[in-house]
């Protein structure tokens, strides 16, 4: 799943270095964040799991981890994703827009030349910013755990 997911996000940054156009920006913004979720849930997940069953080792517990559980919370995270993702695509979805300014470089005839910079950009900043922090609470999380099980036995890592 995560080289899925790092697959899905190389994928985008290659798109984003092309012209965008409608279907590209729409992709792009797609690949991305399905691209990080697979990326990043599945390894929180599993880290989790880790520190779960490390707990119960310290209080001499046993506890039983199910391959479905774990599974069905990355699917389900997985899914929101997908909603959202549907949602944005269909109400504001990203689109072609460009930044027009003068270069001051002068032609033959008189005329200034105009540069144009184009980029994919839906309606809302809103969007972008959910998109955005969910990526980076995504990051928290792994960050942190991947803190916490730093001194974890190399037999569980």
């Amino acid at each position: 799943m995560l080289l899925v997911g790092l697959l899905r996000v190389t994928s985008a940054a290659i798109l984003t270095a092309l012209r965008p156009n409608y279907a590209g920006c729409v992709v792009t913004v797609c690949l991305l964040n399905v691209g990080c979720t697979l990326e990043l849930v599945p390894l929180v997940v599993k880290i989790a799991a880790i520190n779960r069953l490390m707990q119960a080792a310290m209080r001499m517990k046993r506890i039983k981890l199910s391959r479905a559980f774990l599974f069905g919370v990355v699917t389900g995270l997985l899914g929101i994703v997908f909603i959202y993702m549907i949602v944005w695509s269909l109400l504001d979805p990203p689109t072609k827009t460009g930044i027009y300014s003068l270069t001051g470089h002068e032609e033959h005839d008189g005329s200034t030349a105009v540069s144009v910079t184009y980029f994919c950009q839906s309606g809302s900043p809103a969007w972008m910013i959910i998109s955005v922090g969910t990526q980076a609470l995504l990051l928290l999380c792994a960050s942190i755990f991947a803190f916490l099980t730093r001194k974890r036995r190399e037999d569980v890592n």
